[in-house]
């Protein structure tokens, strides 16, 4: 491997940290090159422009977080279950500033903010491909309509529990795998 990708690597790893810890409000150019470490002229070196860089971060914190996702294993499971094994993540503290960010990435591309719509849909392919790989999906169900609907739900989760509290995510969560487990 040459320096220049020894270095992209580095840079692309340092700004996945700093995405996890700041969210995606310093974005600017200058802001990541300095969580790299390097002058902008020197992020432009490694990569092409600022959304290749955003998606390289992204697309790298996606794998830090599928490497989590693989403690489940990849054995078909029926929906309900494969809903609680990924709801359960939710709840590590080590996961949640994943779903944040996430769920920051996908406002942006509602909004259609460059480069989020592409980032978005990219991510959501690669998780919509991990849950189909694990699911055994219900009588009348496809696959990926079943990994969708999970994508959902868990999203959804994430997005009770920062709008209405512990609570209300708690009693949503059970609620839905009531409801899954009868289906399974």
């Amino acid at each position: 491997m040459s320096v220049r990708e020894e270095n992209r690597k580095k840079a692309i790893s340092d700004i996945a940290d700093h995405l996890m810890k700041e969210g995606l409000a310093k974005t600017s150019l200058r802001q990541l090159a300095a969580a790299a470490d390097v002058s902008d002229r020197m992020l432009l070196y490694y990569f092409e422009n600022k959304d290749e860089v955003m998606l390289a971060a992204l697309s790298h914190l996606a794998e830090r977080l599928t490497l989590q996702l693989n403690s489940i294993p990849d054995k078909p499971m029926p929906i309900g279950e494969l809903f609680d094994r990924a709801a359960a993540m939710i709840d590590d503290e080590s996961v949640r500033p994943f779903l944040n960010l996430w769920i920051e990435a996908t406002a942006n591309a509602v909004r259609s903010i460059h480069p989020y719509p592409l980032i978005a849909s990219t991510l959501a392919a690669g998780f919509l491909s991990w849950m189909e790989d694990r699911l055994i999906a219900p009588e009348g169900s496809t696959k990926s309509a079943s990994a969708a609907m999970l994508m959902s739900m868990i999203d959804g989760l994430e997005i009770v529990r920062i709008c209405a509290g512990e609570q209300a995510y708690a009693d949503a969560r059970a609620s839905i795998s009531r409801t899954l487990r009868n289906k399974d």
